[in-house]
């Protein structure tokens, strides 16, 4: 005796069955369920068997004989008819196209609607394709939902609201500028970023180093505030902050974990430094953390003003510690979060 296991016919039968049914109302029906997508009143005409096989959610609310069971419909308010469509399909044919565009959405229905292997694979998908520029928004999502999934996998999530220990600033902050997006240039940062009060910067290089810094009082605009004046420039000068710190995020190189790296004792008149004409500088002479008005090349004199990781000494190690290399990185992207 032989047995025969097609798959892909089977699947493809049914994803033709949910496709065919509502691309032609014509098509003689079978279907004993309906979902209508509220924000542009489309409907998709399913079956229960196949919801309640597919979703908790689904079996549960079939089970206790609610309103939309008696109707037999739901009307959904929190999801597009795109993202819909996609997980209808998938709960059909078991296939389902993940981009960075829907990966987010695709797990909030997910989890809100208890689709456990749909959660698991737009986790995944997110954990490898993960861009600096979404890490805060979806590690938040994740904790605010309680997608374990996800926070199990981000311990730096964790560390950096445990370095910055405020979880009103925290829970409020977004993501202000993008270099991406806003370009690579230190006056429109300044422009978006300056006297913001406490401010967080996530930088990634190009090698996928990714670190930063945070500041409690902000790059002021405010000479008053300024400690010190640059020797060299009349438009810059150091802040003091006796809280901000340096951090590393992902450090292959080192095979490090994250860390934070507070300022040394008797140093925090230069913690951070202004300049109009100049990027994001944390540290004293030197500059631990220097971008330029191009918001790239940067360099990391490391170690000048905050203080290094045991086992660092040298200075070929602390400088090349946070981006790979003194001088020879290039951002792929720089984030800052207010």
């Amino acid at each position: 005796m032989e047995t025969y296991l097609n798959l892909e016919k089977l699947s493809n039968d049914l994803k033709n069955l949910f496709q065919n049914q509502n691309q032609n109302e014509n098509e003689e029906s079978y279907f004993d369920f309906e979902i209508i997508c509220e924000q542009n009143k489309i409907s998709f005409k399913t079956h229960k068997s196949i919801l309640s096989s597919r979703s908790e959610y689904f079996k549960t609310l079939f089970k206790s004989k609610m309103k939309e069971y008696q109707e037999n419909k739901l009307i959904l308010k929190d999801v597009s008819s795109s993202i819909l469509f996609s997980i209808l399909n998938y709960f059909y044919s078991g296939k389902i196209e993940i981009n960075l565009e829907n990966a987010i959405q695709i797990l909030i229905f997910s989890s809100k609607y208890l689709i456990d292997d749909l959660i698991k694979i737009s986790s995944n998908f997110i954990k490898k394709n993960l861009q600096i520029e979404t890490i805060i928004d979806v590690l938040k999502l994740s904790e605010s939902m309680k997608i374990n999934e996800l926070l199990e996998s981000f311990e730096h999530y964790n560390k950096l609201k445990k370095w910055i220990n405020d979880d009103k600033f925290f829970s409020k902050m977004k993501l202000r500028y993008s270099a991406k997006i806003d370009g690579f240039d230190c006056k429109k940062w300044h422009d978006r970023c300056d006297n913001q009060g406490k401010t967080l910067i996530i930088i990634k290089t190009k090698d996928n180093f990714i670190f930063g810094g945070f500041t409690q009082v902000g790059f002021s605009t405010d000479k008053s505030k300024w400690s010190y004046l640059s020797p060299f420039s009349s438009k810059g000068g150091w802040i003091k902050d006796s809280n901000a710190f340096i951090f590393s995020l992902r450090n292959d190189k080192n095979d490090r974990k994250s860390e934070k790296f507070s300022i040394q004792e008797g140093k925090e008149k230069v913690a951070i430094f202004y300049s109009e004409k100049e990027g994001p500088i944390f540290g004293g002479s030197g500059y631990d953390l220097y971008l330029n008005s191009e918001l790239q090349p940067g360099y990391t004199f490391f170690g000048s003003t905050y203080i290094l990781p045991q086992g660092i000494s040298n200075k070929e190690q602390s400088q090349s510690y946070l981006a790979g290399s003194l001088y020879n990185w290039e951002v792929d992207e720089l984030e800052t979060f207010f």
